[in-house]
């Protein structure tokens, strides 16, 4: 997604081919429930969203809403040769539709053998962090991890995060580590602090990029072509590429 809002800015309408799975009507009808019914929530209505659990190699895997909708292994179309304990993924929106929004900027440490400095990045940064909405605070982390664009929102601390940063701060100088609060692509506005973050947000706090499709596609800013699997791509002297 980041090459294509790079090409949205400079004026030009990309195409997206993508699986573009979603899913299904049955999932999605009763995360629109959850929403309407937000506050009055049966242990049954739970059950439904985390009851089905995928193990891959002997380990359970992470679920949306209860579905398997991250992981493609058993997809007719999946990749017939792969030798990797890695899962393709079909998802609109790839794994994101699954993650818990934490994000961090890559550390100077991470880049020694580089050919290019990390002050180089920071302009992509800015501009990334403005588009994903980072929940965050200036603190310890910064001087690591500087922040970029902090949105002027974010997560009230219970008592235990509270507790558990506290006792991080007074151990961290024997651990030699530094400590702060998430950051987190979070829209705190839309967040109900309903617990639901694991197994998937039914109110669209966390910023996903099936969300950043779906608002290209709408504003016709991008083409975007779902139920594709690209296999193999041709160059060829022409102005485009063949692909198939």
């Amino acid at each position: 997604m980041g090459c294509a809002w790079a090409l949205v800015d400079l004026g030009i309408k990309p195409t997206i081919y993508d699986a573009g799975e979603v899913l299904n009507d049955e999932k999605k009808t009763h995360i629109e429930y959850l929403r309407r019914t937000f506050g009055n929530w049966s242990q049954h209505d739970l059950n439904k969203i985390g009851d089905m659990e995928f193990e891959k190699n002997g380990f359970p895997t992470k679920t949306v809403f209860g579905s398997s909708l991250l992981f493609g292994d058993n997809r007719e179309h999946s990749p017939l040769l792969n030798q990797t304990s890695i899962s393709p993924c079909y998802a609109k929106g790839g794994f994101t539709v699954g993650w818990g929004g934490a994000v961090l900027p890559i550390h100077q440490q991470d880049m020694m053998e580089w050919p290019f400095p990390i002050q180089a990045l920071h302009e992509g940064f800015h501009e990334t962090t403005k588009r994903l909405g980072i929940c965050g605070i200036e603190d310890q982390l910064s001087a690591e991890f500087p922040l970029f664009n902090a949105c002027p929102y974010h997560l009230k601390e219970n008592q235990q995060t509270k507790e558990l940063l506290k006792r991080l701060e007074s151990l961290q100088n024997h651990m030699r580590t530094c400590v702060g609060r998430a950051r987190l692509a979070l829209d705190v506005r839309n967040c109900k602090f309903c617990g639901l973050c694991l197994e998937g947000c039914p109110f669209g706090a966390i910023h996903t990029l099936d969300f950043d499709i779906n608002k290209l596609v709408k504003c016709n800013r991008i083409n975007y072509r779902n139920n594709v699997i690209v296999t193999k791509i041709n160059e060829t002297s022409k102005a485009y590429r063949d692909w198939e």
